[in-house]
């Protein structure tokens, strides 16, 4: 089962995403974390296909945390979510850049795509 890791320090956005995708928990692992730190001890404990990470974030700023990600863990899946989508097109280091607020839809599309693609 494939594993996806989402980092917001926004617990009512956590708690949005398990809720909108509940009922994908049978084809894929997700995991939370409140903060860049608490995603990387995360990793540390069991690497994830995909990281989902939104862009403002105090002490590490998603920009910040794709940045280690990719250096520790190169074959990680980046996805940024951020209302700015311009400052996080700048950070470049995301494979793919979703708008904040993400309709359920767009968020599981995007999850396929990275998770499923042959």
């Amino acid at each position: 089962m494939k594993t996806v890791l989402f980092v917001d320090d926004e617990r009512a956005v956590l708690e949005a995403l398990r809720y909108a995708l509940y009922r994908d928990r049978k084809r894929w692992k997700l995991v939370f974390a409140s903060s860049g730190a608490a995603a990387l001890e995360e990793l540390a404990r069991q690497p994830a296909h995909v990281v989902v990470s939104d862009l403002m974030m105090p002490d590490m700023d998603g920009i910040a945390l794709l940045a280690e990600v990719r250096a520790r863990y190169p074959r990680a899946v980046r996805v940024l979510l951020s209302g700015n989508v311009e400052r996080a097109v700048d950070g470049a280091l995301a494979h793919e850049v979703l708008g904040k607020p993400c309709a359920p839809p767009a968020l599981r599309a995007c999850l396929e795509r990275w998770i499923e693609a042959p």
